[in-house]
């Protein structure tokens, strides 16, 4: 292994969300946009609630967001999505990376989720769904993992993060069948 080679590890997927995170930050909304937007920054800002089904994960993380003394309240919402956006194509990276054992391979998965068209539309924007694909892509590498290794602890991680995904956007709820045929197809090893 050459000296560069034992770095990569650690310089594929920093690039993967660094460069994620920069050019969305050039791209970020400094304001409130359209649609669901303005709605989810009040709500943030004063803990309201907004239209059903509440998101109350993403509200309290935007609440924090809105307060903190980055900048205006809609501009730290807005680059709150961004960060989840790009964390979700970091996880994404990490997630492929365990099936197909290829910096390359993640590196480039990573960077083509981060910037497909809808993906990027609402990562500059205060939207639930960025938070969404990062809860996905966190479900997606905790059932890998719990492949690899099907432990109680491991069943915990599933269980968590897709409960987690239950408090930010119902529509993971379709997923729960498909959940638990991978879990029964591990060889039963569901603890109920």
């Amino acid at each position: 292994m050459r000296v560069q080679d034992r770095h990569l590890p650690w310089v594929v997927p920093s690039v993967v969300f660094l460069l994620t995170l920069s050019i969305y930050g050039l791209t970020l909304s400094p304001t409130i946009t359209g649609f669901d937007s303005a709605e989810f920054v009040v709500g943030a800002y004063t803990l309201g609630i907004v239209h059903a089904p509440g998101y109350p994960l993403y509200m309290l993380l935007a609440h924090v967001a809105a307060h903190a003394p980055l900048g205006a309240p809609a501009f730290n919402v807005n680059a709150l999505s961004a960060l989840f956006a790009a964390l979700s194509a970091l996880v994404l990276y990490f997630a492929v990376k365990r099936l197909s054992g290829s910096l390359w391979v993640a590196g480039l998965t990573g960077l083509m989720f981060a910037f497909l068209r809808p993906v990027w539309a609402f990562a500059v924007v205060a939207e639930v769904y960025t938070l969404a694909a990062l809860l996905a892509a966190l479900l997606a590498w905790a059932c890998i993992l719990y492949e690899e290794d099907p432990s109680a602890a491991r069943l915990f991680w599933v269980a968590l993060v897709f409960s987690l995904n239950l408090t930010n956007h119902l529509a993971v709820v379709m997923v729960f069948p498909l959940l638990l045929v991978f879990l029964w197809m591990r060889g039963g090893k569901l603890i109920f």
